[in-house]
């Protein structure tokens, strides 16, 4: 018996994990629910015969990788979402391209929350769906669309997203409400989720504050005058009613990935 193989370890498949790039979410996010992701490099390849040499030669001189993939429709997993609204509405170019991360699990850092990847752009290439009886399933193939480039990723949500390590990207929300007395209070200026700062009008004496994260993988905590509400675990990411606002009191927006924080204000004019 080989000794290597009698004292090695068979490399499991679910210790490779790839992750996709949805348009306008902050982190890649876990590819679930695929029955199959077995990769094609198809290697090009040049061959030649030298006039003073019997035998040819051959080199490899590049690649067309490509991924076929497969998987059983879920509701609410937003990796196919995308994958089946680039299908059913038969995107092409830059609107069916998307980058993702292969991440080798194996190489995790002593605290979990890092590890070494290979991040690449893809066409997505729909082929069917709905060849299975009992229940819906798409499939198709991710092909080449740029070179690829050694990547570290962090994660904080036990792996179902990572963010590149090297990314300046800050988490930010994705909507924010005031509520006082069962109508919307206006914000000033009107919320974008590259703005920080806003104003309330002036006699806003109570308020209860709607906020979410581009990401649910983010953490939202919403501060005003001593109390503090995480909105992500809330009915609608909404806090329960800060009282007793007067002109000067500043509500405090927070959205963190537990390694970077974005800070939003509200300030009571």
């Amino acid at each position: 018996m080989g000794k290597t193989l009698q004292n090695g370890n068979l490399v499991m498949r679910d210790e490779k994990v790839a992750f996709y790039e949805i348009p306008g979410q902050y982190a890649f996010v876990r590819m679930e629910g695929f029955t199959s992701m077995s990769t094609s490099k198809s290697a090009t390849e040049h061959s030649r015969k030298y006039v003073d040499e019997r035998s040819s030669r051959t080199d490899t001189v590049g690649y067309e990788e490509s991924i076929s993939y497969s998987f059983d429709r879920y509701d609410g997993n937003a990796v196919q979402d995308d994958i089946v609204t680039i299908t059913d509405e038969e995107k092409v170019g830059k609107q069916a391209t998307r980058r993702i991360i292969q991440v080798d699990m194996k190489t995790l850092s002593e605290d979990g929350t890092t590890a070494s990847g290979r991040m690449r752009s893809y066409s997505v290439v729909p082929d069917g769906s709905g060849d299975d009886a009992n229940v819906l399933t798409y499939s198709g193939n991710l092909k080449n669309n740029g070179e690829w480039e050694n990547v570290s990723v962090t994660s904080n949500d036990d792996w179902q997203t990572v963010k590149l390590s090297t990314s300046a990207t800050k988490p930010k929300l994705k909507t924010l409400a005031v509520e006082s007395g069962g109508k919307t209070v206006t914000l000033t200026p009107a919320f974008n989720a590259g703005t920080m700062s806003y104003t309330i009008p002036a006699g806003t004496a109570t308020a209860i504050v709607e906020a979410a994260a581009e990401n649910t993988s983010l953490t939202v905590v919403v501060s005003c005058n001593g109390e503090s509400y995480v909105t992500s675990n809330t009915v609608n990411h909404k806090t329960n009613q800060f009282v007793s606002l007067k002109s000067g009191d500043h509500i405090t927006i927070t959205v963190t990935d537990g390694f970077s924080t974005s800070t939003y204000k509200i300030k009571v004019s």
